[in-house]
């Protein structure tokens, strides 16, 4: 049955008076797609990452500009939210597309004339919220949340949030634009970019630090700057090997649009795209496989053992383990995400293995390896002149 919006409204207020007080967010939530989307195939409401997509401006919608981030989660009965420059929070509850939210902490303080803008027209957004509704996209993932006036004018639209993507994964190209021409990444060498956020601050989802990777013909090294869907990279450092023609045009067009003025900053679902505000030449990656906590199966061929054996290799906090032909071996290591060295490779020590040989070359293939070349969901180590000492399989690939 149908909860006639009269009856709705007075029980909404019952929700809310009978839920137990809520502290303000002192943090943002974990920004990750949701576990599983609700019964329907869409976008649940409830713990789902939220970001301000539009709101309600006198009469007309308004869009964020692409710097700021003004986003949301709901939990059981609470909300944690930022408008772009302060965290609040608060408590909400909604029986079926009736919904009513109560704030606490807000606040706009020294925050710049737009964001406060932004921040007080979704604070007013989620007061005046009298119903919602997720309106399907192509894919779940492109569904977007709407909040509704008591008189079924929008408020406030939302997205789905990926806003933290980059902190949690290595960048892989697949094709960049020359004179508005797509053309594939180079297959025979990886271009990888990577980055590792230093400082944060996520009541304003910016974030900085080093960012590491590829041409797939020279490494290279700078610092990143992310103000919500705009970057933009310090000079960057690179080394200066001879490149192939293919490659020596693959890194002018990486090197072009990484060093642009600015970069609009696109997350689809496992990519992403960086497009520069200079020439609208863009770069598109895959994710990455990560490595922190990842675990690989070796290919015993190159070790000359039976080829139904199981050798693995686990990277962990700077600890690299797994089975051997002989038995379980391990070492440390330490990783940009680009390069790698093992340091102290032990075997099992065991003198009665048949297969001592064997494991005698897997540490020193590991001791020569110094770089990484990834295609998901495979891996290879490569040593310095470039060639592949280990082939490895993610052992949690499909």
């Amino acid at each position: 049955m149908r909860l006639s919006r009269s009856l709705a409204a007075p029980l909404l207020a019952l929700l809310l008076a009978a839920a137990p007080g809520l502290a303000v967010a002192q943090s943002s939530p974990a920004v990750d797609r949701p576990v599983a989307l609700a019964p329907d195939g869409r976008l649940p409401l409830r713990g789902t990452p939220w970001r301000l997509e539009g709101y309600a401006d006198r009469g007309t919608e308004r869009v964020p500009a692409p710097e700021l981030a003004a986003w949301m989660t709901l939990g059981a009965d609470d909300i944690k939210a930022s408008g772009g420059c302060t965290l609040f929070g608060g408590r909400f509850a909604n029986v079926g597309a009736a919904i009513r939210f109560q704030l606490r902490g807000v606040k706009d303080k020294d925050c710049a004339q737009q964001t406060t803008r932004v921040q007080r027209a979704m604070v007013k957004g989620l007061r005046d919220a009298a119903s919602y509704a997720v309106v399907p996209g192509d894919e779940p993932t492109a569904d977007q949340l709407v909040l509704l006036s008591d008189a079924g004018d929008a408020l406030l639209r939302f997205g789905l949030d990926d806003i933290e993507a980059l902190a949690v994964a290595d960048w892989r190209l697949v094709s960049y634009t020359v004179d508005d021409e797509t053309l594939p990444a180079a297959l025979d060498q990886a271009a990888i970019l990577s980055f590792r956020p230093e400082r944060e601050n996520r009541a304003r989802r910016t974030s900085s630090g080093p960012a590491s990777g590829s041409t797939g013909c020279n490494g290279l090294v700078t610092q990143f700057f992310r103000s919500a869907d705009v970057l933009s990279f310090s000079p960057i450092e690179r080394t200066d090997a001879p490149c192939s023609p293919a490659l020596t045009a693959q890194e002018a067009a990486m090197l072009s649009v990484l060093g642009a003025t600015s970069l609009e900053l696109s997350l689809p679902a496992e990519g992403m795209i960086l497009t520069s505000a200079d020439t609208g030449a863009s770069l598109a990656f895959v994710s990455q496989r990560p490595l922190e906590d990842s675990t690989w199966l070796i290919d015993p061929a190159a070790l000359g053992v039976d080829p139904g054996t199981t050798i693995t290799l686990r990277l962990s906090g700077g600890t690299a383990a797994g089975e051997g032909p002989c038995g379980p071996y391990g070492a440390s290591y330490v990783t940009d995400g680009y390069f790698i060295t093992f340091h102290d490779p032990v075997g099992s020590g065991a003198n009665d293995c048949s297969a001592a040989t064997s494991e005698r070359r897997l540490l020193d293939r590991l001791r020569q390896a110094v770089m990484l070349d990834r295609d998901q969901p495979q891996l290879r180590l490569r040593d310095a002149f470039g060639r592949t000492k280990l082939r490895l399989t993610s052992a949690t690939a499909p």
